[in-house]
């Protein structure tokens, strides 16, 4: 489904925000500017440019390492609950940081789908 946005033209719905469309002037810096800034660990990014790394490869090697990390929080989120029961952190606390835990994990599947996005274009 695509969506016109005026200057933005027409791209995906889920394109990111502020992401010019890949048929627009200048769109492989664009790319590789949000993806450094918003997807690729800047050490990543470092070693990515130092052996000339294709921005599909980077972004390919980003995915899998951001995926990792999520799945890493996610299947670590129960036991890190139970510590802090065991812990004696009072149940509104512990809560909290679950509530902000499953946000982060959320913002983490986000950024992914952006960055599903983006790479399928690369």
């Amino acid at each position: 489904m695509l969506v016109s946005m005026g200057a933005w033209r027409d791209r995906p719905a889920e394109w990111p925000m502020g992401m010019p469309s890949p048929t627009e002037p200048g769109w492989q810096g664009w790319a590789l500017h949000w993806l450094s800034a918003h997807a690729v660990p800047l050490w990543l990014t470092q070693a990515a440019t130092a052996t000339g790394m294709p921005q599909r490869d980077t972004a390919r090697l980003a995915w899998r390492l951001r995926t990792t990390e999520a799945r890493a929080l996610e299947a670590s989120t129960p036991w890190m609950l139970q510590s802090l029961t065991d812990a004696g952190i009072p149940a509104d606390a512990a809560d909290e940081i679950g509530r902000l835990v499953a946000d982060d994990i959320d913002r983490r599947r986000e950024r992914l789908a952006d960055l599903e996005s983006v790479a399928r274009h690369l």
